[in-house]
């Protein structure tokens, strides 16, 4: 079973709104997110822009659509497993009018893509979860990264570190059990989530209920897995499979990464 599927498979689906009004304040609220973490980062640096793109586990398009709107994307390609997802992504495209972003149901490990582009994204803690989809997934992804870039190509990983659920779940034997309140535009109003750290393994699983804002009902449960690799050990990754390192960031903050970071980004360019 593929838990990325299973996970995101119902997410933004059309029916957690009750009206139109609902889905465009939730929107607002992504936007903001954006524009606060992503779009200064990417401003900075880079800002001839990012050329043809490529945002593999894209979710809502959010980013893609905030790059376009700012100028610093040629065309924006989104690669979402969700179906659900996907299309909230094109109904936000029309509604957005967008000419130069589109939208891809599918797997990346699996799809074939035929494009080629100068910029390859995978942002908010997606790439962990190769290594928890199938074995060397991670090495497997790198290598189609690599096939799919322009020669020069940029491929910009991001991840959080879990850092502080990692210690949290160390402190009580392994396992804990965290919640924290979504804002009120967003139609789910809870989130309750149980870690588990496995140290010798280095793999985080959270499993995920969602409690909706407006009726009873309760998403769930959901099941994330994340191979939590050491900096140092992405990094060997990143050179065996063709790429230097450009430079790694303690988050969209663009400060260097640290042994306390919560975040890290990966910046690589395809050398062969």
């Amino acid at each position: 079973m593929n838990f990325a599927y299973e996970t995101y498979k119902n997410v933004e689906s059309s029916k957690n709104f009750s009206n139109k009004k609902e889905m465009q304040e939730y929107r607002s609220l992504l936007m903001d997110r954006v524009y606060k973490k992503e779009i200064p980062f990417f401003k900075k640096k880079f800002p001839k822009g990012l050329g043809e793109i490529l945002e593999i586990g894209s979710g809502n398009s959010r980013i893609l659509y905030a790059l376009e709107k700012e100028n610093l994307i040629t065309t924006g390609t989104g690669l979402e497993i969700s179906p659900s997802r996907s299309e909230f992504a094109n109904i936000w495209k029309k509604d957005l009018k967008s000419k130069n972003v589109k939208n891809i149901c599918g797997d990346f490990l699996s799809i074939n893509i035929k494009e080629k582009f100068d910029t390859i994204l995978c942002l908010t803690s997606i790439f962990p979860f190769f290594d928890m989809l199938q074995k060397n997934g991670f090495n497997t992804f790198l290598k189609k990264v690599n096939q799919l870039l322009n020669p020069n190509g940029i491929l910009i990983l991001e991840s959080v570190t879990f850092k502080q659920e990692i210690t949290s779940a160390i402190t009580f034997g392994g396992k804990v059990n965290l919640w924290a309140e979504f804002k009120k535009s967003d139609p789910f109003q809870f989130n309750l989530v149980e870690y588990a750290w496995d140290k010798k393994k280095r793999e985080l699983t959270a499993t995920t209920y969602n409690t909706m804002r407006q009726k009873l009902y309760i998403d769930g449960p959901t099941i994330k897995k994340w191979h939590m690799e050491e900096r140092k050990s992405i990094e060997q990754k990143l050179i065996k499979n063709g790429f230097k390192i450009e430079a790694v960031y303690g988050g969209y903050s663009s400060n260097p990464y640290k042994d306390n970071s919560l975040e890290y980004i990966f910046v690589a360019k395809k050398i062969k």
